[in-house]
């Protein structure tokens, strides 16, 4: 209940209890503890931001898994939602969204062909040595060492078995290697790739794990 204005403020009326009293001190000394702890802020918005998400990582992947058996490949989460690739028991890799706060599965796309079908239409249309492959967006992308001895990236779309892009690259992927070892000398132990770069990984001489980016276009360190 509001009082009588006095002197240009507003009388706040006592509350029962005094409730309301107590409530304006708790306030003011929360202002004050707020205004000199910034951490604390932001300490506090990160927690409110892991509430959000009623399930964890590994409920969610529990959930995925029982509406599609296979391997999680990979895992992202946008807005509330956790989106699993899960390469199945089918052979097919499948998207499958898990809201974080129903934990309910909202959505499952499947690939309509299996990456050996997909392979087998890649080299068809590039003939030779499949290296490495990756998948997103139900895209394959093949990185094949020609019988021209050249490396070829072959894009196949894993929904239509449409060949997307064929193209050749100006440097091998051992080719790449090589200049990432002029890099860092040691060993090799992990390499992907993307049309951008073939990314190695080399546990140096050094004993230290260094990642080395090398364009397959220009054959130089990007």
């Amino acid at each position: 209940m509001i009082g009588k204005v006095l002197a240009g403020k507003a009388v706040v009326a006592k509350a029962v209890g005094g409730a309301t009293i107590g409530t304006a001190i708790a306030l003011g000394s929360m202002t004050s503890a707020f205004a000199s702890d910034g951490q604390h802020i932001t300490s506090t918005k990160a927690s409110a931001h892991t509430e959000a998400a009623t399930y964890t990582q590994a409920q969610a992947k529990a959930i995925a898994l029982k509406n599609c058996g296979g391997m999680v490949k990979s895992v992202g989460f946008n807005d509330g939602v956790y989106t699993f690739l899960i390469h199945g028991k089918d052979s097919r890799n499948h998207h499958v969204k898990v809201n974080a706060q129903s934990g309910k599965v909202i959505q499952i796309q499947s690939a309509a062909f299996t990456k050996a079908q997909v392979q087998s239409i890649a080299l068809k249309n590039c003939s030779g040595t499949i290296q490495s492959s990756s998948y997103a967006n139900d895209v394959y992308t093949f990185l094949i060492h020609g019988k021209d001895n050249k490396d070829h990236h072959v894009k196949v779309n894993a929904k239509t078995g449409k060949v997307m892009k064929v193209e050749a690259v100006k440097f091998t992927q051992e080719q790449a290697k090589q200049a990432a070892l002029q890099q860092h000398k040691g060993t090799v132990q992990s390499v992907s790739f993307s049309e951008q770069a073939y990314t190695f990984v080399i546990k140096g001489t050094d004993n230290i794990k260094h990642t080395v980016k090398i364009s397959p276009q220009t054959g130089k360190v990007c």
